[in-house]
């Protein structure tokens, strides 16, 4: 009752050691008690907490949180909690909640269980209206494609898809971002059709992105099949106006080079 108490606490660093024996608390409720009074109290404290550092420490530790809930059986009621954690204006935090939520996946021997309720998740946050939500559906779907079945892999390909022709600058450029990620997992004429869509946008930054984008393609396994595309792209980039893109490319160009050892 002490430790919970402390996490209302008006100081951080006895905040943050309460969070620290977040385990030592889950033990003693047992997993029962843990997600229904312990995950609403988590949540609750996620809602009115303001301090970036205590939700960055207080995500860390949810990791470590799904055999005290009880195991796979109650993976919802863990979700709910990263819900609101995903939702969070401070990127920092949401990028803990997907490394957290990355490493709870890695001890579930079979995602399949798991992934009708992570497709809701990721099609909740892609409805949404909230820009947030929207870069933490993107966020989800990275971690989790290659395990998805064939009819998700889709619908998670549409999504993806269907950003790269968003107007808002900062879900493009975490689209690509995002992509290179897992560029290996997607075909390429795939990753060349998101190009193409994207880099009808003028915004310097964006350009840069696909710059980087392309250089991370020199590995793929199909990338000869686009070549002509990419050095077609590579030439347009060379000439446009902004001098920081053609910087970026130049700075890029070790990478790029390697291309030429590819054999058609």
């Amino acid at each position: 009752i002490s430790l919970l108490e402390d996490l209302q606490s008006q100081d951080n660093k006895t905040k943050i050691n309460a969070i620290h024996n977040l385990q030592q608390i889950s033990l003693a409720l047992g997993c029962e008690a843990t997600r229904k009074e312990l995950l609403p109290y988590l949540k609750n404290c996620i809602n009115n907490e303001e301090e970036d550092e205590i939700l960055i420490e207080l995500t860390k530790n949810l990791s470590k949180f799904l055999d005290r809930i009880g195991g796979i059986k109650y993976i919802n009621e863990l979700l709910n909690l990263f819900e609101v954690l995903l939702s969070i204006d401070e990127p920092s935090i949401r990028k803990e909640a997907i490394n957290s939520l990355s490493e709870i996946l890695k001890q579930i021997d079979d995602i399949k269980e798991i992934e009708k309720d992570l497709m809701n998740l990721i099609k909740k946050f892609y409805l949404s209206d909230d820009v947030n939500q929207k870069l933490s559906s993107m966020n989800l779907i990275v971690i989790v494609y290659k395990d998805l079945d064939e009819n998700n892999k889709i619908i998670a390909l549409n999504y993806l898809e269907n950003f790269s022709n968003s107007e808002n600058l900062i879900i493009k450029k975490e689209l690509i971002n995002e992509i290179v990620k897992i560029s290996d997992y997607l075909s390429i004429d795939y990753i060349k059709k998101l190009i193409s869509t994207i880099i009808k946008d003028e915004n310097e930054n964006i350009k840069i992105d696909i710059i980087i984008l392309i250089t991370s393609l020199k590995e793929h396994k199909d990338l000869v099949s686009i070549l002509d595309y990419i050095y077609e792209l590579i030439k347009k980039l060379s000439e446009d106006i902004n001098y920081k893109v053609r910087l970026s490319l130049i700075n890029n160009f070790s990478e790029i080079l390697k291309f030429s050892k590819i054999n058609y």
